[in-house]
Parts: structure tokens; sequence; C-alpha cells
């Protein structure tokens, strides 16, 4: 389905977009759509998502960018330390007993 955003005009800025409750602004997805894409993303690659939504693997980056963006944004990576074996083959992340996230890896 496809739609074109209502325009008006204001006096003060001059012709705009009218803001939708079911769309992020600039995004040209529905809300909606982008929960989609983003349910599929861990379990395909994104270029088996373009095929099946039939839209170009560029634009679904970009929606999967933003909400990395936004979800990086709200990391509090202050409590969190690297730590590294002495032959340097083994790297940890280590986290505060009392952060929200913890994980390790090596």
């Amino acid at each position: 389905m496809h739609a074109r955003v209502p325009r008006v005009r204001c006096p003060t800025h001059g012709v705009r977009q009218v803001e939708l409750a079911w769309a992020r602004p600039g995004s040209g997805f529905t809300l909606l759509f982008e929960a989609l894409l983003l349910e599929f993303a861990p379990h395909m690659p994104v270029a088996a998502i373009a095929r099946m939504v039939d839209e170009h693997d560029t634009r679904i980056w970009r929606v999967l960018e933003h909400y990395v963006a936004a979800a990086r944004a709200d990391l509090d990576l202050c409590q969190v330390a690297l730590g590294m074996n002495s032959d340097g083959t083994c790297l940890s992340i280590l986290t505060s007993p009392t952060a929200q996230h913890s994980c390790g890896c090596s």
C-alpha cells in the first residue's frame, strides 16, 4: 500500500508535511512495518528481507541503523571494562555486579 503524506501551508513556516501518528518522520514506512523489519533482522540477511518486502536493501538498512543508534544511545557503558590475558588471545568484557546488563565473552 502506498499513500502520500498530506501537505499543509503554514503562514510562518511555508509548506510542510503533516506529522503522522503511525510513521516516523522521514522514514517512508509505517511504524508497524518498521517493527516487522526489526523482527526479521535477527533471523535473516537484510538482502533476503529486502526481496521479501520488495524494497531496496539500502532503505531496510536505514531503518535498522536508526533503531540500533537509538538503542546504543540509551546504553550506559560507564561500568564496562575490557580485560585481556597476557598473551592477547582472550578478551573479556566485564561489568559491575550492580550494572543492569552483564555479559562476558572470550
